[in-house]
């Protein structure tokens, strides 16, 4: 018997496993492991983890979901799970989900599970594991403290342990890379998010000194002018924000926000152009006011939102997130033949390949498109396959301009319908016909169109029905008649009909008796005229008595015969009555039918314009007459609604049809993040997402559109503009122990995949017909590995200009005396403003170039490209002095369009395109030019002409240095200036400036050397080619 402070064990001693250690768990401090469903009144995270660390004996399982391992462990009322990942390819244990434990959670633990006393829990940092335990013990160091475990929780006693059905499995499902992916794409969401709204909170003030509406056309935005003092139009240029706050009296944020349209809008003048949603009422909108900037959530909920979606597996896309983790099991993908019709300009073998590849795959395709190798036209022939399919498809990238450039293409073709969503007024003046809006515009007026003559006609039609109600007891009175009419007409027919076939009958029966008659009249005479010899041989008193029988014979043959013609005579007399009878039911019948006739005639005429009974051309019917009341309710009901739903869709939005505007198209386009930003297009499901420009996007913006579809075809060119990029992002990835995913943030998600994708999942555009050879040719070397191409006739392009003895020139300002660049220092670094040289170089070319051919000014040809921003504003500033001398008044394109970033080039292209490299120094320095993907795109954006200026000293110096941050671009220069050299197209800059003082050149300079054989003649001038 048991003592009153014995108790029985639930779980017997010996089978209780021993674990001979604490279990060190790694976290990240700055994580919130709590179950999502964690309710609000429940225990803090550090409270939870305080008591998990307390625990000394507990409930442990574990299961392989997806080729990971996963552990659980139940201590008291929590449910800790558990990841078992490798480091250094030795295993470790990093905390996964904390939940509350239920009864289910109990259960299979007995059925699945074993109990294990240990030393206790212990929650690490990758930092503090590696500095403490793995220094000092190798049980640590080599994992094996993770596969002890695991062979415990396999032991005889608990042999299912390992072989728990996939089913089993609930919120715990994800392996450990792809929750590590999805706390990743939080923190790099989380950080920009925080870093914008502290930055905002840190801006002064902007004050408006006028705001004015102005008169734009867009359907839910109402557009201001808004004007500033000098001050802070300079800080808000420098800011360059993207949305404004408007502030009350107490310096406090309103709901009303300006989204900045234009920050440029007129030239020479502090004035912005803003937005403001139509909510807010114009007499909300005061004539001056206090703007700050804006961190609104927006973003981040959009980009949280399909995190969210990933980590519950509710996404559409099903492999997103195992391909980001690095866990995605590819399968072979199998082309499909896509027929292409015939064209004079046919699909080079790379188009081909990508265009069935594409088409083909099941998953996602990377199809890299360097400048000019037809990207558009292997997306049009993707859409047209997939819209032919029944399938929409989702065209999207980072920006509008490079959804405009597919757009602009795609909306051209009839075999599908395309739709552009998004802000109108970002959105390319080209593309307002499909547009949203005016889509739902132009369906507006079309409905329109006839609304006035449907109410008129049911106008018309209800005082028809009123008309027949007066007239509706005679209208019945005479259906009742044409209905008695028509059974009289029935009847006499059909004793029309028996009276023919008994005329039919009696004249057969006349006939036969006629017959019969004549049979016996021949017989008499016969009989009569015959002479009987018996007679004579025989006895005298037979004669008598055969004499007797003979007339007897006789008489009853003329008896009958008299008795046929009396049938005769009688049936005669029946034939006579019948036909008469006969002519008298027609004559009835054709009047009981002219009768019935004129009724319907008379009913029909009174409702023969209305679509009531009658008016389709059918009788009118008695029940129809009775249900006239009813009738005229309907039509009056009809009616009411139609003019109550027309005025509703005059006076309102016609944002009732968006949905069916949507539903009903082939193609979208949209931003990134604008897909996803309202619910409406939240709700639009697609079958195939393309992504243009995905070199510039980085994984936690590329999630959006990817998670809308099952497939996607990303195509972009990472040897080309990178994504925008913020230091202090970085920092904060660093700060909260993801240090090993910044790759993944510095670069785009395109190039992570290039990078590691199977080759059947990527193809390169190899052959372009856009530039001259020659700088498809350099390019190719310096950028692709030679494998970019000319297309067929680029080698035959000649030098656009007099002054250019080749399409590709560099006029090299090493010589120049007063060559150097103008920089000034903020915060210990150098922030260049200008190169006066190149400046003064960039008005001579302009001038010479238009002279030469004012049809590139006429038609903005022209394109000038400048990598800092400060140089883009002197260049500007310049061209702005020579107008007002007169000069270069040919140049009618906005200044902002002529001269610009290399940024903001990306993705067009002009006859001439002049291109200064800015910096000149002493030291060698390059800047963030040393980024050589800029080059690469400034040189291809020439369809005729590149004309490159710089000091090759300076952009040369240092290309032999190892592991430099700049070599790349160094080398690259290097290749340049002797492909130049070679082709004769290295010229001297003073031979453009005649007033430019030149430096002394060493005497043993190859370029003394050679100059009077690369003397190239010029229009004005003689400009000579350096070997230098």
């Amino acid at each position: 018997m048991l003592a009153h402070n014995q108790t029985v064990p639930f779980w017997p001693e010996e089978k209780t496993a021993k674990y001979p250690s604490i279990l060190p768990l790694l976290y990240r401090v700055e994580n919130n492991y709590l179950d999502k469903n964690w309710p609000d009144n429940g225990e803090s995270q550090e409270a939870v983890i305080k008591q998990i660390r307390s625990a000394q004996k507990g409930w442990v399982s574990s299961f392989k979901p997806k080729d990971t391992i996963i552990v659980t462990l139940l201590v008291g009322k929590y449910k800790v799970t558990m990841n078992v990942a490798k480091s250094d390819d030795n295993p470790r244990l990093w905390l996964g989900r904390i939940y509350y434990a239920n009864n289910q959670d109990r259960q299979r633990m007995l059925e699945n599970g074993v109990l294990l006393e240990f030393g206790g829990v212990r929650l690490l940092t990758g930092r503090e594991f590696g500095v403490g335990l793995e220094n000092t013990d190798y049980r640590y160091s080599s994992g094996k403290y993770a596969s002890e475990l695991l062979d415990v929780i396999n032991s005889p006693w608990n042999v299912e342990g390992e072989e728990r059905e996939q089913n089993d499995i609930t919120e715990e499902s994800l392996s450990f890379e792809e929750q590590e992916m999805v706390d990743v794409l939080r923190c790099f969401i989380d950080s920009e998010y925080e870093l914008e709204r502290i930055a905002a909170q840190q801006c002064m003030p902007f004050q408006a000194t006028s705001i004015t509406a102005r008169s734009e056309r867009t359907t839910y935005r109402l557009h201001y002018e808004v004007k500033f003092d000098e001050f802070d139009y300079s800080r808000l240029v420098e800011t360059q924000p993207t949305l404004l706050e408007m502030l009350n009296e107490m310096r406090e944020p309103t709901d009303i926000l300006m989204e900045i349209a234009d920050l440029n809008p007129v030239e020479n003048e502090p004035i912005i152009h803003v937005s403001i949603e139509k909510q807010a009422l114009d007499s909300q909108i005061p004539e001056q006011a206090l703007l700050n900037v804006a961190a609104l959530p927006t973003l981040k909920k959009v980009r949280n939102a399909v995190v969210d979606s990933l980590e519950s597996e509710t996404s559409k896309n099903p492999w997103l997130l195992s391909l980001a983790a690095g866990v995605y099991d590819h399968s072979p993908l199998t082309p499909v033949k896509v027929p292409v019709p015939p064209s004079k300009f046919p699909p080079t073998p790379s188009q081909v390949k990508a265009i069935d590849s594409g088409a083909g795959s099941d998953d996602y395709t990377l199809v890299l498109g360097p400048p000019g190798t037809g990207k558009t036209t292997v997306i049009l022939q993707w859409v047209k396959y997939f819209a032919a399919q029944g399938k929409r498809v989702l065209v999207t990238s980072q920006n509008n301009k490079a959804v405009d450039n597919v757009l602009e293409r795609l909306a051209e073709e009839d075999d599908f319908e395309c739709l552009r969503i998004g802000n109108e007024n970002k959105i390319s003046s080209c593309l307002e016909d499909i547009t949203l809006d005016n889509k739902a515009a132009k369906l507006q007026e079309r409905m329109f169109s006839s609304a006035d003559e449907t109410l008129k006609v049911l106008e018309q039609q209800l005082e028809h029905i009123k008309g027949l109600l007066v007239s509706k007891d005679e209208i019945i009175k005479q259906l009742d008649e044409a209905d008695k009419a028509q059974s009289d007409h029935s009847h006499y027919t059909n004793t029309l009909l028996e009276l023919k076939d008994n005329l039919v009958e009696i004249e057969r029966d006349i006939v036969l008796k006629n017959n019969t008659l004549e049979q016996l009249s021949e017989q008499i005479i016969e009989t009569q005229q015959k002479e009987w010899p018996i007679f004579k041989s025989v006895s005298r008193w037979l004669n008598n008595k055969k004499i007797s029988l003979i007339n007897y014979r006789i008489n009853k043959v003329n008896l009958k015969t008299s008795e046929l013609k009396g049938q005769r005579l009688q049936l005669g007399n029946t034939i006579e009555e019948t036909e008469s009878k006969i002519t008298e039911a027609h004559s009835l019948m054709d009047s009981i039918h002219c009768q019935i006739e004129g009724y319907f005639e008379q009913v029909t005429s009174l409702v023969d314009d209305i679509n009531i009974p009658g008016s389709s051309g059918k009788k009118v019917t008695k029940f129809e007459m009775e249900s006239l009341d009813e009738l005229l309710v309907k039509v009056s009901s009809i009616h009411t609604n139609l003019t109550e739903w027309f005025n509703k869709l005059k006076t309102e939005r016609q944002q009732a049809l968006y949905k069916i505007l949507m539903e009903n198209v082939n193609v979208v386009g949209a931003t990134c993040i604008g897909i996803n930003t309202k619910a409406l297009f939240r709700e639009l499901d697609f079958d195939v997402v393309i992504v243009d420009e995905s070199g510039q996007i980085q994984l936690h913006n590329l999630i959006v559109p990817l998670s809308r579809a099952n497939k996607a075809i990303l195509v972009g060119d990472h040897k080309q503009l990178p994504p925008v990029v913020s230091d202090e992002v970085l920092e904060e990835v660093e700060a909260k122990d993801f240090g090993d995913y910044k790759d993944l943030y510095r670069l785009s998600w395109f190039e992570h995949l290039w990078n590691g994708a199977p080759e059947d999942r990527k193809i390169m555009l190899d052959t372009q017909f856009r530039c001259p050879s020659m700088i498809s040719d350099f390019v190719s070397e310096a950028f692709y590995e030679g494998k970019y191409f000319a297309g067929v006739g680029m080698d035959k392009k000649k030098p656009l200009l007099s002054y250019c003895p080749q399409p590709m020139i560099w006029i090299d300002t090493t010589w120049l005396q007063e060559k150097a660049e103008k920089a000034t220092s903020e915060d210990g670094r150098a922030v260049v403003q200008d190169n006066v040289c190149e400046t003064e170089l960039v008005i001579a070319l302009l001038k010479t170039s238009i002279k030469e051919m004012p049809e590139l000014a006429e038609n903005r040809e022209i394109g000038i490209i400048v990598p800092y921003a400060n140089h883009v504003k002197a260049i500007q500033k310049a061209i702005k002095r020579e107008q007002k001398r007169g000069q270069l008044s040919e140049l009618t394109m906005p200044l902002n369009e002529l001269v610009a970033s290399v940024d903001s080039f990306q993705g067009q292209e002009r006859d001439l395109i002049i291109f200064t490299f800015t910096r000149s120094n002493r030291q060698g320095k390059v800047g963030f030019l040393s980024d050589w993907r800029r080059l690469n795109v400034a040189q291809t954006r020439a369809k005729k002409q590149l004309v490159m200026i710089g000091d090759s000293q300076t952009l040369t110096k240092g290309a032999d240095r190892q592991n430099a941050h700049d070599v790349e671009f160094k080398k690259a220069m290097v290749l340049l200036k002797s492909q130049c050299h070679k082709k004769g197209a290295l010229l001297q800059a003073a031979q453009f400036l005649p007033d430019a003082k030149t430096a002394q050149r060493p005497k043993n300079s190859t370029a003394s050397n050679n100059r009077k054989n690369s003397n190239v003649q010029t229009s004005k001038k003689t400009l000579v080619s350096e070997n230098g």
